[in-house]
């Protein structure tokens, strides 16, 4: 009976020890799986956030203040961040037990792929004219268009004041100094509006033309008092 029990509690003891043998080792896979596999995963995840978020901000400053230091920083960011913590991930994927995970990669490389080529193409036309068509219709047409009229304008203005200061000439000389004035103040108030996007200016602007077009409407009425050189 004594050997019968010190064989029972010798069994016992070595198979508690196997038990823990395997526990351990279990424990050993699992350690190993988190240092080599699981951290290095959530570094690499971590820095590929950081560094698209890091790329867009610099896109933000290069768009907003134009300053070449911003292409450098998201082309760091792309270079130091983004497509290092990609390459990583493609390297640990193998080992990565979830198969979906496997095919987030492959989804998200693509989106990647079009979110960088998306950044270069807004980084390549946000300080050209073409990003606002509002301001390139403004300095290309509306402006030499504004100093063609006003220059016009102030030519018959000229050849009024040549003439005799009778009423009649004088009441012209206003209306024209008035189409003048409104020619110019309507361009204003609209650029402001751009720059702005204050609705005010916008307002100002179509009061100034509507102020436009009745000091037209009255030089029309005074055509016949005109010289043929104001006429034309």
């Amino acid at each position: 009976k004594v050997g019968l029990g010190f064989g029972v509690m010798t069994l016992i003891l070595m198979g508690v020890v196997l038990l823990t043998i395997q526990q351990v080792k279990s424990m050993e896979v699992t350690t190993k799986r988190v240092v080599e596999l699981r951290t290095p995963t959530a570094h690499a995840s971590l820095m590929m956030l950081n560094g698209i978020n890091h790329s867009l901000a610099s896109l933000r400053g290069w768009i907003i203040l134009g300053d070449l230091k911003f292409q450098t920083e998201r082309s760091v960011a792309w270079q130091e961040q983004v497509n290092p913590s990609l390459k990583m991930m493609h390297g640990l994927a193998p080992n990565w037990t979830d198969k979906e995970n496997k095919i987030r990669l492959k989804s998200i490389e693509e989106e990647i792929n079009n979110f960088k080529t998306a950044q270069q193409k807004i980084e390549d036309i946000a300080r050209t004219p073409e990003n606002s068509p509002a301001q390139k219709i403004l300095f290309e047409h509306a402006e030499p268009l504004e100093k063609s009229i006003v220059a016009t304008v102030s030519k018959m203005i000229k050849q009024e004041m040549k003439d005799s200061k009778s009423s009649p000439n004088k009441q012209l000389v206003e209306i024209i100094a008035n189409i003048e004035t409104t020619t110019s103040l309507t361009l204003e108030r609209a650029d402001e509006f751009l720059l702005s996007g204050k609705q005010e200016f916008k307002k100002e602007s179509l009061e100034k033309w509507k102020q436009h077009y009745e000091h037209i409407h009255k030089l029309k009425k005074n055509e016949n008092n005109l010289n043929k050189k104001q006429v034309k």
